[in-house]
Parts: C-alpha cells; sequence; structure tokens
C-alpha cells in the first residue's frame, strides 16, 4: 500500500485552532469577569465590588458632617402682626395685606335634604290671611297740589307669615336661598249682583294705585350646552341685576306698603287695623335700617303714615328707659359678652350697672341687684381676657361684624290701593281678594330644578286669600222728594250731593218727563284758600227720571215691634212719585216717608255750611 504525502499546514491546523479558541476564551474572562461589570467607576476612581460597602459608607460620613457643620442663611422675614390685627377688623384693613384665612379646610353649606341639583319644585308660596279693609271718599292732591280729584278709595291688608314661608323656601331652595323677596302683590275685586249674590265669574284684576312701579323683569332663555339647558352669561348678569333692584330694602317697603296719596278733604285716609299700628312700624324698621343689629325703640320708630299717634314719645317711661328694662337690657349684654368671649361688651354691662347702683331714682331691691350683677360682669371682664392671654379663646371680632343677624319681624303686612277716578262706584257692595307674589331665588338656574322651565319663572304667584267682608260705597248722592202737585204734575225734590269732599244741598221742582237733575251753585271753601267761602257750580243728579205722580196711594204703615213687624190697621191714602233709574229699575217714593225720614236729617247735618264750617 502506497503511502500518502501531508503537508505542514493539515498537519498542524488542529492545533491553531485551539489556539485561536483559547485566546477568545482568555479574552472574555477578561472583560467580563476581571474588569466590567465586575468594578464600577466611582468619583473617577474604578471600585470592585468588594470595596463599593465602604466607598459609600465613606460618603454618607462626608455628607453628614457637611450638613452638621454648614450655617444656612437666615431669611429676612417681614412683620405682618399689625397687618394680621388690622385683617381682624375689616373696617381698619389695610389694602396692602389680605384678610385673614381660616386655616382649616373650608366646609361648604349643606342644604336641607330635598334640594340637590336637578330635583328641586316651584317654590309655594302661602296664601295671605283673610284680607282686612279700609275705605272713604277723598278729594286727593295730585302733581304736588296742583291738581285734585275727587275719588271712592279702598285700601285691602293682609298678612303673609314671612317666617313659616322663609322655612319652605329653605326646604325646597336650600339654607342659601331662604330670604323671601317680596314681587308686586295682585288684587282683585267683585261687585255684588243685582239679586245679592256672588259670582266667581265676577272677578276682575285691579290695577293698585297709589303703587311703587315695578320694573319688567327681563325673559330668561336656555341655550344647549353638553346635552342641558343652561342660560346665557349675558342673561343671567341681567337677572342678577335685577333681583338686587328688586330685593333693594326700601324699594321692597314700597312694595309691601305704598304710601298714600294727600287728601286735600274728606275723609282721612287710613289703613285696615290688621295688625297694630306699631307692629307696622316696627315691620317697616326691617327695611328702612336692614343692617342695624338691633331693632330701633319704639319711641324712634319712624311713622311714615302719619297715622299713629298712640306711639309713646321720646322720654316716656318704657321698658328701655326704666330702672328694671336697664337692669334686663345690661344684663343681655353680659350674657352676650360671655357667650362670645368679648371684653369690650362685658365692660360695657359693667358700667351700667355701676350707673344704676347711683341712680338716685333706683330702690334699695333694684341697687342691691345692680351690684351682684356689677360684680359678675367685673368677674367676666377678668375671666374673658385672663383666658384670650393663655390662648384658650381667640380675641373676638366686633360685634356689628360677627356673624350675628338681626332678628325680623316673622310676619309682614302686604297692602294695595284701589283709588283709581271710576274705579270704585257709589252706591255698590264689593268685596276684595289679595295675593302675594315672591321672586324665584332659582330664575335663571335650569339645573337645580326637575323641569327645567321653572328657572324662567321670575315672580311666584301664591294662591288666591278668601274674599274680604262685604263693604257698601255710599252713594254720593242722595235725594227725598218733598211735594207734589198733582194738577201740574210738578215733584219738589231735595237733593244732596257730594261735591269736591264737602257735601252740598238745592230743591228744585221737576216735571213728569223730567231727569231730576239741576245744575245750581252751591256754597263750599275756595279751593285755594279754604278760609274763603267759593260758590261753585255743582252738577246735581240723582240719577232718576221722574215717570209719575199718584195722589191717591194706599199706605199701610208698618212697625217693628219685638222683633217683628206690625202693619197699620187700615190704610191711608199718601201721595207717591214713581221713578226709574238708569238701569231700569222702578223706585216708589212716598211724600210723607221722605220728608220724615232719618237719612234726610243726617244728609242735613252733613252739608257744610259757611257758619257750620262743616264736611
Amino acid at each position: 500500500m502506497a503511502k500518502q504525502v501531508v503537508n505542514p499546514f493539515e498537519r498542524h491546523a488542529e492545533k491553531g485552532l485551539l489556539v485561536v479558541a483559547g485566546l477568545a476564551l482568555i479574552g472574555v474572562i477578561v472583560m467580563y469577569v476581571v474588569t466590567s461589570p465586575n468594578s464600577v467607576e466611582l468619583n473617577g476612581e474604578l471600585v470592585r465590588p468588594g470595596d463599593i460597602g465602604a466607598k459609600l459608607s465613606q460618603k454618607v460620613v462626608e455628607v453628614r458632617q457637611a450638613i452638621r457643620s454648614d450655617r444656612p442663611e437666615e431669611p429676612v422675614l417681614p412683620m405682618l402682626a399689625e397687618q394680621w390685627k388690622a385683617a381682624l377688623r375689616p373696617r381698619e384693613m389695610v389694602s396692602h395685606f389680605r384678610p385673614a384665612l381660616p386655616m382649616m379646610p373650608e366646609v361648604p353649606f349643606v342644604d336641607p335634604k330635598g334640594a340637590k341639583p336637578g330635583q328641586a319644585q316651584l317654590v309655594k308660596v302661602l296664601p295671605l290671611y283673610k284680607p282686612e279693609v279700609s275705605h272713604g271718599r277723598s278729594t286727593l292732591e295730585l302733581q304736588g297740589g296742583e291738581a285734585y280729584q275727587p275719588t271712592n278709595w279702598v285700601t285691602v291688608a293682609a298678612i303673609l307669615d314671612v317666617e313659616k314661608q322663609s322655612k319652605i323656601q329653605a326646604l325646597e331652595y336650600g339654607s342659601q336661598r331662604k330670604k323671601v323677596v317680596f314681587g308686586p302683590p295682585q288684587l282683585q275685586r267683585r261687585a255684588m249682583r243685582p239679586d245679592g249674590t256672588w259670582s266667581d265669574e265676577d272677578w276682575t284684576d285691579v290695577e293698585s294705585w297709589p303703587a311703587s312701579k315695578v320694573k319688567m323683569p327681563p325673559a330668561v332663555g336656555f341655550e344647549e350646552e353638553r346635552g342641558r339647558h343652561v342660560v346665557p352669561r349675558e342673561d343671567r348678569a341681567e337677572l342678577e341685576r335685577y333681583q338686587d333692584y328688586v330685593e333693594s330694602p326700601l324699594f321692597q317697603l314700597e312694595l309691601l306698603r305704598p304710601l298714600f296719596l294727600p287728601v286735600f278733604n274728606g275723609k282721612p285716609w287710613d289703613y285696615p287695623r290688621a295688625v297694630p299700628c306699631r307692629d307696622v312700624l316696627r315691620m317697616d324698621d326691617d327695611y328702612i335700617n336692614p343692617n342695624a343689629l338691633e331693632p330701633t325703640p319704639d319711641p324712634d320708630l319712624e311713622d311714615r303714615y302719619g297715622t299713629c299717634g298712640n306711639l309713646p314719645v321720646a322720654g316716656a317711661p318704657t321698658a328701655a328707659n326704666t330702672i328694671a328694662g336697664r337692669i334686663e337690657e345690661a344684663t343681655q349684654k353680659m350674657e352676650r359678652a360671655k357667650k362670645i368671649n368679648d371684653p369690650e361688651l362685658a365692660l360695657i354691662a359693667f358700667n351700667a350697672f355701676v350707673t344704676i347702683t347711683q341712680d338716685a331714682d333706683a330702690t334699695a331691691s333694684e341697687i342691691a341687684q345692680a351690684t351682684r350683677l356689677r360684680n359678675r360682669a367685673e368677674q367676666l371682664d377678668r375671666d374673658i381676657r385672663r383666658n384670650i392671654r393663655r390662648g384658650l379663646v381667640g380675641a373676638t371680632v366686633p360685634e356689628d361684624e360677627g356673624d350675628r343677624e338681626r332678628a325680623l319681624q316673622p310676619r309682614q303686612l302686604v297692602w294695595m290701593h284701589d283709588a283709581r277716578a271710576g274705579g270704585v262706584e257709589s252706591g255698590k257692595s264689593y268685596q276684595y281678594r289679595m295675593r302675594a307674589t315672591l321672586f324665584n331665588r332659582l330664575a335663571g338656574e335650569p339645573g337645580k330644578f326637575e323641569n327645567d322651565e321653572n328657572a324662567k319663572v321670575v315672580f311666584v304667584a301664591g294662591e288666591w286669600s278668601e274674599p274680604t267682608d262685604t263693604i257698601v260705597i255710599p252713594p254720593t248722592t242722595e235725594f227725598y222728594v218733598t211735594g207734589v202737585d198733582s194738577r201740574k204734575e210738578v215733584a219738589k225734590v231735595e237733593i244732596y250731593q257730594w261735591f269736591d269732599g264737602y257735601w252740598v244741598t238745592t230743591r228744585e221742582s221737576f216735571q213728569v218727563g223730567d231727569r231730576v237733575a239741576v245744575d245750581d251753585r252751591a256754597e263750599i271753601p275756595a279751593i285755594d284758600d279754604p278760609n274763603e267761602v267759593d260758590r261753585a257750580l255743582v252738577n246735581f243728579d240723582a240719577g232718576v227720571t221722574l215717570l209719575r205722580i199718584l195722589t191717591d196711594r194706599a199706605l199701610r204703615e208698618k212697625k217693628e215691634r219685638g222683633g217683628g213687624v206690625r202693619f197699620q190697621d187700615s190704610p191711608t191714602s199718601e201721595a207717591s212719585v214713581i221713578l226709574a233709574d238708569s238701569k231700569g229699575n222702578v223706585i216708589e217714593r212716598f211724600v210723607e216717608i221722605d220728608k220724615a225720614a232719618p237719612g234726610k236729617k243726617d244728609a242735613s247735618e252733613r252739608v257744610w255750611r259757611p257758619t257750620k264750617k262743616g264736611r
């Protein structure tokens, strides 16, 4: 067998591969075991794993020593103590420092159950109590006395329970909207039918006069935003301005109790005495002095109407200026000081008690009582000041700047005047009814209501009150037949007429077919000078027409006895006249009865005469 020839390269190839593989293994060991990541760079120095712990411990010690030895720069803090004190007194607050803010998170108002968004219903307005009525016939001054208007007038007044209404409003709208803001009240009247009955179909609206004029409320419209109704910002701002205008205290007073025009002559105006006059002035005071924490004392109440002459005058004995009243007032201040931790109020009470102990009009028992209370007030002042220094209580915000609210009258009287010329007719019988309207405190907020349309309602009307008692407006003309002439077919008539606030009279004869009316002059006070006598031209009009004269009309006299009526046994023959009024009603008047009628005597006594100066 022949021998093969092998070159040197082939002979040592396997050894070369082993050498290369060995070198590669050594490189991997050096790269991944001997060097990185077996060592890391720390502050420019390669550190092995075994040395890392020591290096870090050394660094921690260095940092700790640096913190302990370093002295930071002390900031310069502004002195804000005076500004802080001023912030607790808003009236003295400096302009560059904001008022003190609560240290704890603000607690939101929690509305009562039923006031959740999207669930509110339109608030129910309570019906007014049964109204009371005053009425009369007067000549009113117009245009500052430049013009005069004779008229029948009626004033209707009723009470609204504001305290109860406020609770209803809080339950429906939330506690933040419980304030009752009045809108213009509404008035209706109806006249008795000829048959003496009443009908609900006869109620008619009355435009109150004189009355405070109310601007028309802005229209509330909606627009869509994210699938729900919202009121445009401009409309909302206009509605807020309108609310500010309506709820102005003095405007509210004019809405509730508008003043009457000055009376030139005739019956003086007076409001229906549904409540005592003093209570009405206290109601007024809630609007005249809305920012006062304490009601105005009775002697100082403002009488806008000039009808409350029974109020005590300043200086008269009242609960406020008697010794007992002063003790009670000072005691209330002392209790208030204890409640709100006010040392100044305690000192005021102390001084009041000292003054009482030195009052010569005080009795021995009153002096002893005031002395005991003086000592209590003095000790209370020291206790409060000590607790303030110890930090147990805070300094008190001044009384008029705290959260104390004035206790308002729980009821408000609402009245309206029906005094337009030609409105209330003489000789008729009337009934009235009223209802209150309130400003909708959720107007313009559709998201609050279950029915979005309720947000468009600006004034919410209540239910009508029950009708007033019937009032009878006396006629402006009375007439009496005093004689007849059957041959000439003439009747003599006395006519009494109310003219410019005075009763005047005339006598005239009328023939069959004549209207019982005549123009004649009568004496009354001059309109420019009541001390002068004027002969005014008066249209005397009885409102009837003479149809027939009867001379032998049978008359059976009747007399009331023992609660019954007894007629004369045999009739007498008397003269009478037949008349017809403008509505076609036939009237018969007997001469002898008219001549002796009590009404004729009363009418004659009402006539103004220069020597009598009567009205």
